[in-house]
């Protein structure tokens, strides 16, 4: 270490730079109210400190006397919640060298293959590490006991550095950093460190984040804050250490470059890689695995009994947090063989069923009042599941994903009061609801309550939206404008109301509150998230017209919506996979980027006077700019493009006799590779570009280059492999592939009027 880096990090653990003082070889540092004073010195290039008598490196110094991070490792030992009956999934690792689908992808045991890639050394850039998997497969019980396992190597001796834990979700309010210092002290109750010193100690390898849950990095607001928030800390890390980000995989895949290069440019100029760990789903040995090991006989009868029903790739069977629900439900006085009949619905109707099994042992086999003669349930099961929703609310509303207990309290208490229960019944439901199935006290905060899994919690949030939209509750606009409501909620949404209202007035409702709203609210988001629910697989006898929606991303995949029209909308990076749509209109959309799929289904769809940006054609890398090029797609699909002047689709296919110039494919497809790694070395764009490597190099490269696109980076020691990298924005050279209209002219005069990168 060198003496100016001591320095530096002696200076981000104090309020006051004034704090550290240096004379000669001496310092005196002050940190939280503590001084602490030693000698330096140095001995065959490595700085050493002497405090006390006692003479050790100058980065041990660091960890333990300025840091303190053995007391750190203890509170992730006492504070971080590990499941007990731990069964690892498998899992793939694709890095910046392997591509999608690639064989060259390494594969193997989670925990392993996590821990590997977080221990290795690599110098001269940050690596970001993603972990992605669906909702409940594993990604935060992957996390939780590989830090556990961690800062006991560290307090053992056998660890130098910690995977430190960083809930992200639904803390909206926080700023980026306040969410950090917020993880470490109120979680880890652990208050010694100031956000610049976390850091510096990341840049040094003794502490990698691990941010779990942070899908904002992935969907970005309008305003852009979380990427700019995520980026500056990866400008601070100066291309040092590691990053681990957990997010659903929904999040992470997209073949949006647009959206994909937001997350790129956040990150500055800084040099990274990035690599994508994969949880893959449960297979029997895992679900058998978790059987043995919580004692329950009869687990691979289990397993068959509900493969026959649901078949062996449904959730109950491969997402952890339903198997292990699944096993709660084998064992109780329910009748399993009519538990399963019940699940075997739709993909809403199973997840409902499902939490209304576990609800329905609370209510009639747990919470009984026994003061009188004959005993009585406390509650119904419909309030039971109206009082979980009022939790999910409150927590919804203020941005948080647990609350203290006396909160819980004060929420038992209103709600009994609104359904006009007797103080005696809701002193027992105070007492039966802190041990609920469906919730949990968090580790190291006894006053704390959370839902056991964020799917539950979302859940219930989606009871409670479902309710407000059936009683058209004036408090629905609050619940709207918080952030964007998951799959889950608009799913158990749409499953209230349709078991107790005609859709047809909901709809409604959400269009009028739709309209009075800007198209970067959440309020119009989620009311197009809601409406395209209630529609989908619904008859419509009357064409229902749809203004001023925003739909977006996975909104519309596995749709099924008959006549409607959207008009004035806006479509943003959609995807139409498994999507079927029957006498459907576009009428004055803006659609930045269409996902066509193989599995779509469109009959008597017509586009007419839309802006389409982009297409993104099925079982092709690169997108589609050109505007007959992407007609002739649409056309493919099934959809009729009309236009103001009413321009036919044969007409305008007679415009696109010439394909878009190679170059614009070719230049893509590198920036596609460079979401995974900061620069591109000569060896991977001859693997990427095939024989039309040397085009590029030769011929393409020196334009780029000239016009600062792209810079070469000088070579290595005893290396001469050509290696470049970008010097301008990755989104503005988007927007330039957009505005070319797939001419490679056209794209290099467009690069002419874009800003460039500062040095």
């Amino acid at each position: 270490m060198e003496l100016e880096t001591f320095k530096r990090i002696l200076r981000s653990f104090t309020d006051d730079p004034g704090n550290v003082v240096f004379q000669n070889n001496r310092f005196v540092v002050e940190i939280f109210d503590n001084v602490l004073e030693g000698e330096l010195s140095e001995d065959a290039g490595n700085l050493y400190v002497e405090e006390g008598g006692d003479r050790r490196p100058a980065y041990a110094w660091i960890m333990y006397r300025m840091a303190r991070m053995d007391v750190l490792a203890r509170r992730i030992v006492t504070n971080v919640s590990v499941v007990r009956d731990f069964v690892q999934p498998e899992s793939s690792v694709r890095s910046s060298g392997v591509e999608e689908g690639s064989a060259g992808k390494v594969s193997g045991l989670a925990a392993k293959l996590l821990f590997n890639l977080l221990s290795e050394k690599d110098v001269g850039s940050t690596n970001v590490i993603y972990l992605t998997s669906n909702a409940g497969e594993g990604k935060t019980t992957l996390v939780n006991k590989l830090a556990v396992d961690i800062a006991s190597n560290f307090l053992n001796g056998d660890s130098n550095w910690l995977l430190v834990p960083i809930p992200m979700g639904a803390k909206t309010l926080l700023s980026f950093d306040d969410l950090i210092t917020a993880g470490l002290m109120n979680r880890l109750r652990f208050p010694y460190m100031y956000y610049s010193a976390f850091v510096e100690l990341v840049k040094l390898g003794a502490i990698v984040p691990a941010f779990d849950g942070y899908e904002e990095i992935f969907v970005q607001s309008e305003t852009g804050e979380a990427l700019t928030a995520f980026g500056n800390m990866l400008k601070q890390l100066n291309s040092k250490g590691k990053v681990l980000i957990s997010a659903r995989q929904a999040y992470f895949e997209t073949n949006d470059l647009a959206k994909s290069a937001r997350l790129y440019d956040a990150s500055g100029s800084e040099s990274m890689k990035f690599i994508n760990l994969e949880l893959k789903r449960w297979s029997r040995t895992q679900f058998t695995e978790y059987g043995n090991l919580r004692g329950i006989d009869g687990t691979v009868k289990i397993y068959e009994a509900v493969a026959e029903v649901l078949t062996r790739e449904h959730p109950l069977l491969t997402r952890a947090v339903l198997v292990r629900r699944l096993m709660d439900v084998a064992q109780s006085d329910i009748g399993f063989d009519e538990f399963l009949k019940k699940v075997s619905g739709d993909r809403v109707n199973y997840f409902y069923e499902f939490v209304n099994a576990i609800v329905e042992r609370e209510a009639y086999e747990k919470w009984i009042d026994r003061s009188g003669s004959p005993h009585q349930s406390l509650i119904t099961l419909e309030q039971h599941h109206e009082l979980l929703a009022v939790i999910a609310k409150e927590m919804w509303i203020t941005n948080v994903d647990m609350i203290n207990r006396e909160v819980v309290d004060i929420l038992v208490e209103m709600f009994a009061d609104s359904v006009q229960l007797k103080k005696t019944i809701a002193r027992q439901i105070k007492e039966w609801i802190q041990s609920h199935p469906l919730l949990a006290i968090v580790k190291g905060q006894k006053e704390m309550v959370r839902f056991d899994h964020e799917e539950f919690r979302e859940f219930y949030l989606g009871y409670s939206l479902g309710k407000m939209l059936v009683d058209n509750d004036v408090e629905l606009r609050g619940i709207l404008i918080k952030s964007s409501l998951s799959e889950q909620a608009v799913n158990t949404a749409k499953h209230y109301i349709s078991i107790r209202h005609e859709p047809t007035m909901i709809i409604g409702t959400l269009l009028d509150l739709s309209k009075k709203e800007s198209m970067a609210s959440y309020i119009k988001e989620n009311a197009s998230t809601m409406i395209l629910s209630l529609l989908d697989r619904r008859e419509n006898p009357v064409p229902v017209v749809i203004e001023n929606a925003l739909i977006t991303g996975r909104t519309l995949c596995g749709a099924e919506i008959r006549n409607a029209e959207f008009t004035s909308s806006i479509l943003e990076s959609v995807s139409l996979s498994g999507t079927s749509l029957y006498n459907v209109i576009f009428k004055d959309c803006k659609i930045s980027h269409l996902e066509l799929c193989e599995y779509a289904n469109m009959e008597n769809v017509l586009m007419q006077n839309c802006d389409l940006e982009s297409v993104h054609l099925p079982g092709m890398e690169t997108g589609e700019y050109n505007p007959s090029e992407i007609v002739r797609s649409l056309n493919a699909v099934g959809i009729e493009v009309v236009d103001e002047e009413k321009v036919t689709t044969q007409q305008t296919l007679s415009l696109s006799d010439v394909e878009p110039d190679e170059q614009i494919s070719m230049i893509e497809k590198v920036l596609r590779y460079l979401m995974r790694s900061t620069h591109i070395a000569e060896s991977i764009l001859k693997l990427r570009l095939g024989s039309n490597s040397k085009m590029f190099i030769n011929d393409i490269l020196p334009d780029l280059k000239r016009l600062g696109v792209f810079q070469e980076l000088p070579h290595s020691s005893g290396d001469h492999m050509l290696r470049i990298r970008l010097s301008m924005k990755m989104g503005d050279v988007y927007l330039a592939i957009q505005r070319s209209k797939g001419s490679y002219t056209l794209f290099l005069n467009e690069i002419k009027t874009m800003p460039r990168l500062k040095d």
